[in-house]
């Protein structure tokens, strides 16, 4: 299947409506819409009550209000290992990956024997598409471009990395300007990346057959930084924002161009679509506003760095407006996907997610894991409970305790069971 994408995008003129969802279908086989925003915490939302002056972001304010908000929800502190876990279901370090793939340079992409997620509701009779962000792969990977259609998705639309990276020529790509990939050709393409790739999700929805899994991996509110078209802003920017002030931006715009998704999609396919939306790590120290340390965000170990948003909203939710403080991760999203689709259970590091959709009460895991690769390939790791937390690095162990946010203070002593999670985890999750 092949779809024509223009170089050039023409966008609305007018901010569409915040998400209006039609009443949820109940549907054996639901449409499975899983919305991936590129580095922004639980900070920059509201609905989590983190931070005292959030971006406005009504879509994601409608989504929780008619979803199930997942409150203690663990991803990545980077954005590749958390691609990989959630199309492939396994802790990363499984791959040895902890850390973003460079595109241009390095030469990994995720295994072709794993099992992806697309692979695994195509056995449940799914098309599939992803659109936007790969970042699991590299140009000269051993599948490069063709990586995405390789792992079994009928259609990706996208970029293998971020705006910037480009493999046709050494420009810097931008927002306005980038590198696109279609299928496994790349060309040049104009627009505004956001707003396009909104445009291209519409587009093959119109001709998708259902039931679909469709992945929108979006890029912002990622670098570059930059001010927004207006008409996608509540507020004008002032004369020269700052980097702050243009991430906040970007963090609106992002949610009125997945509000004008919900919004034209058609209102029977969209009742009959199960919309999972979180993001793939904390914010960068850019983003951070006071009084939240900007040391402790993406790149980390901290809450402010693995903490990400996650609600779940239509078909198939039974506690509208709920909330959860259930301990989930983004491994978690494999098996819950799959288990939608009435797809065959895979091998999986996650737990499915859905009985917590009839009942948000119920525990799930006892311990997240979490880790990164940082300088001279040195690991660092991190385990929590509900209230305590253990991170090792450099051979010491430093014990934490946790508040309701990100507040996490330096404790005598660890947890009990803290230590031997953090021992059974790097047992189970070696490079195999």
């Amino acid at each position: 299947m092949r779809l024509f994408l223009p170089s050039l995008v023409l966008v609305a003129c007018t901010r569409p409506r915040p998400c209006a969802l039609p009443e949820p279908e109940l549907v054996e086989q639901p449409n499975l819409l899983v919305v991936l925003i590129d580095d922004a915490g639980v900070d920059q939302y509201a609905p989590w009550g983190v931070a005292p002056d959030p971006a406005p972001a009504p879509t994601m304010d409608c989504l929780c209000e008619a979803g199930l908000r997942f409150d203690r929800a663990w991803a990545s502190p980077y954005c590749s290992p958390a691609r990989a876990a959630l199309i492939s279901g396994k802790h990363p370090r499984r791959y040895d990956l902890g850390r973003y793939v460079n595109v241009a340079q390095d030469t990994w992409e995720l295994p072709l024997e794993e099992i992806s997620l697309a692979e695994g509701v195509e056995a449940a009779g799914y098309s599939t598409a992803f659109l936007g962000k790969w970042h699991i792969s590299a140009f000269n990977s051993a599948t490069s471009f063709g990586h995405p259609e390789a792992q079994g998705f009928d259609i990706f639309s996208g970029t293998l990395g971020n705006l910037n990276h480009r493999s046709l020529s050494e420009d810097v790509g931008s927002y306005e300007e980038w590198e696109h990939i279609y299928g496994d050709t790349p060309f040049p393409r104009r627009g505004y990346a956001t707003s396009a790739l909104i445009d291209d999700t519409l587009e093959v929805l119109d001709t998708l057959p259902e039931p679909w899994l469709v992945v929108v991996a979006l890029h912002a509110p990622h670098r570059p930084l930059h001010v927004p078209p207006r008409h996608l802003l509540s507020e004008p920017l002032g004369a020269d924002p700052s980097e702050l002030e243009q991430f906040q931006a970007m963090v609106e715009a992002a949610d009125t161009e997945v509000g004008r998704l919900l919004a034209e999609m058609e209102p029977g396919v969209l009742s009959r679509t199960q919309i999972w939306t979180l993001s793939d790590n904390g914010t960068p120290s850019h983003g951070i506003a006071p009084p939240l340390d900007p040391r402790r965000g993406k790149g980390t170990v901290f809450e402010g760095g693995l903490r990400v948003p996650v609600v779940v909203t239509g078909a198939g939710v039974q506690a509208v407006g709920g909330s959860t403080d259930a301990l989930v991760s983004i491994v978690d999203l494999f098996p819950t996907l799959l288990a939608a689709a009435g797809a065959p259970v895979l091998p999986s590091d996650g737990a499915s997610l859905l009985p917590l959709l009839a009942d948000p009460t119920l525990d799930h895991h006892d311990v997240l894991y979490g880790d990164l690769t940082g300088g001279e390939g040195r690991v660092v790791r991190a385990v929590r409970t509900v209230q305590g937390k253990l991170v090792q690095q450099d051979g010491a162990e430093i014990a934490y305790t946790l508040g309701e946010g990100l507040e996490e203070e330096q404790a005598p002593e660890p947890e009990a069971g803290l230590h031997e999670a953090m021992e059974a985890f790097i047992a189970a999750y070696q490079a195999e």
